[in-house]
Order: C-alpha cells, then sequence, then structure tokens
C-alpha cells in the first residue's frame, strides 16, 4: 500500500507532463486556417506531434497515405498512456491498460472484418495494427498472419471476448451483420472497463466513474440510434449490447421511452423533451454527440484543476482528451484533402 504513495505522484507528474502535449488553440487556428492538406500535415509535423511522423517526409506531390497518418494519430494516445502506466501498478494500472485496450479491439475488428468480407473490401482494411507491448490481452500476435476465424478464436480464447466471440460466430453463420458481432465485443470491452473502475478505491473512483459514464453516455446513444434506425432492430435485441450500468444519463428507463419513436426527428425531439438531457440534445445524432463531447471536454478541463495527485483520474481526463484530439484530427484532415469546409469548433 505504501508503495502506491509513491506511484501516484510520479504518475501524476508524468500525467502533467504528456497533457502539455495537447494542442493549443493557436495550433488549432492554424491547421483550421491551412490551405491544403499538405499545409496541414507540414504544420502538423512541428507540433508536438513531430516524435511519431519520422516515418514520413512530406512533400506536396507524394503525400503519405492518410490512413498511416490516421493510424498515428490513434496511436500516439496509446504511446502516452504506457508513459504513464510505467508508474503505477495494481488497479490503477488495470483501468488505465483497459482503457488502452480498445486499440486492441480494433484490432481484433479489423481481423474479423477481413476474415468475414469479400475481397472488395481488402484495400479498404490494409491498415496497421496497434503495438500495446506487454499491455496488450494477446501477447505477440501478428493479426494480419491469422487465416481464420477458428485460428482467431482459439487466440481469445483466454481472454475476456471469449464468449462474445463464439456468439459472434454463430451470429455470422446466421447471416446477420458484422455490426452486431463488434457490438458484442464492444459491450464485453466497456462491462471490463466497468469493472476495472469498482476495483478502485472508492474515493478515487467517483471521478473516473463520472468521466466514463460521460463517454457510454455517448456510447450507448450511438449504438442505439444507429440499430434501431439504421438496422430496425427492435428496443429488446438492442438492450443487451449497451454498456448502461456505467452510463449517466442514458438509462433503461430513457431508451425505453424513446424507443417509441415513430421516425429519427421523432426521436432527438423526445430526447430534447427529457429534462436530464436538455444540455445535451440536439436536432439529430451528429449535433447530439457533438455536445455531449464537448461536456465531457470540459469535466476532463475540471478534473485537471481539481489537481487530484493520489489519484488516476487525470489520467484518464488526459485519454479522453487525447483520443478526442486526434479524432477531430483526423475529421480535419479528411476534410483538408477533400476540400470540404470545416468550422473550428475547438476554440
Amino acid at each position: 500500500m505504501l508503495g502506491n504513495y509513491f506511484e501516484y505522484p510520479a504518475a501524476c507528474t508524468r500525467t502533467r507532463g504528456v497533457r502539455s502535449k495537447l494542442l493549443t488553440d493557436a495550433d488549432w487556428k492554424n491547421l483550421f486556417q491551412s490551405r491544403n492538406l499538405f499545409s496541414a500535415l507540414n504544420y502538423l509535423v512541428e507540433t508536438e506531434y513531430r516524435s511519431f511522423f519520422e516515418w514520413t517526409t512530406l512533400h506536396a506531390d507524394a503525400l503519405p497515405s492518410l490512413r498511416r497518418v490516421e493510424h498515428t494519430l490513434r496511436a500516439s494516445t496509446v504511446s502516452y498512456i504506457i508513459i504513464i502506466l510505467r508508474f503505477l501498478s495494481g488497479p490503477p494500472a488495470e483501468t488505465l491498460t483497459v482503457l488502452i485496450q480498445k486499440y486492441e479491439l480494433l484490432n481484433i475488428k479489423k481481423t474479423i472484418r477481413r476474415l468475414n468480407q469479400s475481397e472488395q473490401r481488402e484495400n479498404h482494411l490494409e491498415i496497421s495494427n496497434y503495438d500495446l507491448g506487454r499491455y496488450s490481452l494477446c501477447k505477440n500476435v501478428n493479426w494480419d498472419d491469422i487465416k481464420n476465424n477458428d485460428e482467431l478464436s482459439e487466440i481469445l480464447k483466454s481472454t475476456y471476448y471469449r464468449y462474445a466471440f463464439l456468439k459472434g460466430q454463430n451470429f455470422i453463420k446466421q447471416g446477420h451483420d458484422l455490426m452486431l458481432f463488434e457490438c458484442m465485443l464492444e459491450k464485453v470491452y466497456y462491462d471490463q472497463l466497468i469493472d476495472s473502475i469498482a476495483k478502485l478505491e472508492k474515493t478515487k473512483s467517483d471521478s473516473i466513474r463520472s468521466l466514463v459514464a460521460d463517454y457510454l453516455d455517448e456510447v450507448s446513444l450511438t449504438v442505439f440510434v444507429r440499430l434501431k434506425f439504421n438496422h430496425q432492430l427492435d428496443y429488446s435485441s438492442i438492450l443487451p449490447l449497451l454498456p448502461l450500468n456505467g452510463c449517466k444519463r442514458i438509462t433503461e428507463s430513457l431508451l425505453s421511452k424513446l424507443s417509441s419513436a415513430a421516425s429519427y426527428e421523432d426521436f432527438f425531439t423526445m430526447l430534447a423533451e427529457e429534462t436530464n438531457c436538455k444540455k445535451f440534445a440536439g436536432e439529430n445524432l451528429k449535433k447530439t454527440v457533438s455536445n455531449i463531447r464537448k461536456i465531457r471536454e470540459q469535466h476532463c478541463i475540471k478534473v485537471f484543476s481539481e489537481g487530484l495527485s493520489m489519484n488516476i483520474a487525470p489520467a484518464v481526463a488526459f485519454f479522453f482528451l487525447k483520443e478526442q484530439e486526434a479524432e477531430d484530427l483526423i475529421s480535419l484532415l479528411q476534410c483538408k484533402r477533400f476540400n470540404i469546409e470545416i468550422e473550428n469548433n475547438r476554440t
């Protein structure tokens, strides 16, 4: 126990250090004002991301693959959390480890798509895997070498994905969409994250649980809307796929009520009428998710300002801020590539 008192300050020092690696308002302004993809990338490699782009030299007539750039941006989140993890052990380390194992889930999902989709999609799946090193569930696995579902099942047999994978395989054999398979795996992952937080001391877990609840609200709402309106699934089929036990505002009773919506538009009209949802409900999913993310960002900044020196909450807050920064950068770069106007909502 005494060791933890030495670990927390060291981890918090590293967290403050990596937080300074986040882009500034001035960085975002310059990126949004860049003329095209080349100028945006040229600016980006001069920021704190420079060390992650050592694999490429930029030339206006030979830009790197945008997929490779996207992978690099997302992988930087994993790299920074691993820096913090080196100074932690026990339940705090487990929680941060599960957070970054989200990227191992991306490896698993990519492999499932490769094994179960037609050759027409092969080129779309040619992206690098995420390397978690000793923090991965599946050690020393080359995901691209896996030849069939049985081989993947054997690899996942010792992980918390074991039963969800077997159930998902049966879904595929029955002709169901791959999205349901992926939702099953995601639900298991989020349950594992919730369980890891429950192992923390209560005085050190409340703020973390609240941060994760903000995130799971977004996840549950997004999955519910997509499965209901894009895949025409009914309420009872969707409910088992949602991590509602970790949510704050998105509850079973709320979704039961919203499931009666006659249309996509009615759904969000009804959501806006709910007292607990007025702050983030928008006219569609995109606007609603954007509002939820802004609330989560404010919550993360508040956690940093509280200076919790004996708590990993700042590290969890950093994870969410860094992950969102990477996703916003990817959206910006995609718009620059196709000359699409994009509004600066980061400042």
